[in-house]
């Protein structure tokens, strides 16, 4: 199933729709660093809404919930 996605006011991008915090930044220099890249970019723009949920992902992405909903076993 596909994340729902709202459009960013005054932007081109689109962002999905229960993002508590967003970033929307232009990229200013990419840095080659061995075999990785480092992106600096600048931040034109921080949105937050504090009635959405904060969500991480899971398993490799295939699953979005609550950190609490993850027990680790020591």
């Amino acid at each position: 199933m596909p994340v729902a996605l709202q459009r960013v006011e005054g932007s081109k991008i689109q962002i999905p729709e229960d993002s508590r915090i967003v970033f929307i930044v232009s990229l200013a220099q990419a840095v080659e660093s061995g075999d990785h890249c480092l992106y600096l970019c600048m931040i034109e723009k921080i949105m937050a809404d504090v009635s959405k949920e904060v969500l991480f992902a899971w398993d490799g992405y295939a699953k979005v919930a609550p950190a609490q909903e993850k027990q680790y076993i020591l």
